[in-house]
């Protein structure tokens, strides 16, 4: 809605003066990836120094096998209350997951996490929202893969796709969604961009 892309505009804005009043404070900066630090410099070249300090994972608390995966379910997991997973299901629910039933009869997506209680979930045939599960770890891994869309959102990688590489569950995702990782197309993740595609990679 325009609403609300001019209100994300706005939080942009005073975002960025935010860190250009706080770049003349501190000494140092730390962010989660390269593209996070360019950002931050181009918005605000008072920055002295501004140093990249990645996300990661136990890998002892993500064991593989967990779960076995069910070939007739993927995972989204993350919380709907949050408007680039909202935005990310929006497009899995309307324009990805039609297609791949359609070359995958029976598949469900489970949605994991907060959902919004306004009834502005996206529904759709074999959209399963879960609510919060005990074990995050065990939905991911028994997944057949992770479909992960995203086209917004705060940088640096984030953590539902460190978890789904991790536990082994096989990733399609936007270049948004494994921002700051040391990934290679089709060897670690299967990357697309528009929904056909997306949805051919899931297939």
């Amino acid at each position: 809605p325009t609403a609300q892309r001019a209100l994300w505009g706005l939080r942009r804005l005073k975002f960025a003066a935010f860190l250009g009043r706080i770049a003349r404070v501190y000494d140092l900066g730390i962010v989660n990836s390269e593209e996070d630090r360019a950002a931050l410099v181009a918005t605000s070249p008072d920055w002295a120094r501004v140093e990249v300090l990645p996300n990661g994972l136990d890998l002892e608390a993500y064991p593989l096998g967990l779960a076995t995966p069910d070939p007739a379910t993927l995972v989204f997991h993350g919380a709907l209350s949050y408007a680039p997973n909202l935005q990310a299901v929006r497009l899995l629910v309307d324009e990805i997951l039609p297609r791949v039933r359609a070359g995958v009869p029976g598949v469900r997506l489970l949605v994991t996490g907060r959902i919004p209680t306004d009834g502005t979930a996206p529904q759709g045939a074999g959209v399963v929202y879960t609510g919060y599960v005990p074990d995050i770890r065990t939905v991911v891994a028994g997944a057949w893969a992770s479909p992960t869309p995203l086209k917004s959102g705060a940088g640096g990688a984030r953590f539902k796709v460190l978890e789904a590489l991790a536990l082994g569950t096989p990733l399609i995702s936007t270049a948004m969604g494994f921002e700051g990782l040391a990934v290679t197309d089709g060897v670690d993740i299967l990357m697309a961009e528009e929904p056909a595609a997306f949805a051919a990679q899931t297939v």
